[in-house]
């Protein structure tokens, strides 16, 4: 009698034990797999305000509004300031002994004047730093068709355009997608309607010229 007593405990005590067991499981997938209210909306805003942007590199998709771009060459860095959006990170054509654009109206040559921000210095174009773009942790990374490399994508949503002038109303819409200024790039395209070719000087507001 006394021995079957033990071993209904015994079994009373795993058959406890397990249900706890099983109670926290479930406690913690709960937790983990389904957020509360706020998030789960979070998480539906953000899959509402995704698009994918077509480039010359293939298709990318953008979630939200970025806030840290880099551009990896000057062509780009123009069309971003044509959409009023400053760059986090920037790289031109020749080498800089610094780490920090911070004083750009000095150090970046012509679109200098129109740089607020003060961009980190990626390096040169043809070979931008990618230790320095990862420590960086940009939102997006704009370059060009021929740097087109498997490395950028793995750090960031990569967009990329052609570099040929007569693309440059298709390629500076491409970019108002992806920096969701969408509202921007009819401003900025009208005013080629001004006679100004790609390639030369013209105003936006009649207070900003750019170059393409």
């Amino acid at each position: 009698m006394f021995l079957k007593f033990r071993r209904q405990m015994r079994l009373s005590l795993h058959q406890y034990m397990g249900l706890v067991i099983v109670t926290v499981l479930l406690i913690t997938a709960c937790q983990s797999g389904v957020p509360n209210s706020p998030n789960l909306e979070n998480v539906r805003l953000l899959s509402t305000d995704c698009r994918v942007v077509e480039h010359a590199g293939g298709e990318t998709t953008i979630c939200g509004k970025p806030q840290k771009v880099v551009a990896l060459e000057p062509k780009l860095l123009s069309m971003m300031l044509a959409l009023d959006f400053q760059p986090s990170g920037y790289a031109d054509a020749g080498l800089f002994n610094l780490r920090q654009f911070n004083n750009p109206s000095k150090q970046i040559p012509y679109l200098g004047n129109f740089v607020t921000s003060q961009p980190i210095n990626l390096g040169d174009r043809s070979n931008p730093s990618l230790e320095t773009l990862t420590l960086l942790k940009p939102d997006l990374i704009l370059g060009m068709k021929w740097q087109e490399n498997k490395l950028l994508s793995a750090i960031a949503p990569t967009v990329l355009i052609d570099n040929t002038e007569e693309t440059w109303q298709d390629n500076i819409r491409i970019l108002a997608k992806a920096l969701h200024r969408e509202d921007n790039v009819q401003q900025v395209i009208a005013s080629s309607q001004l006679g100004v070719m790609p390639g030369e000087s013209f105003s936006v507001g009649g207070t900003i010229s750019w170059e393409f």
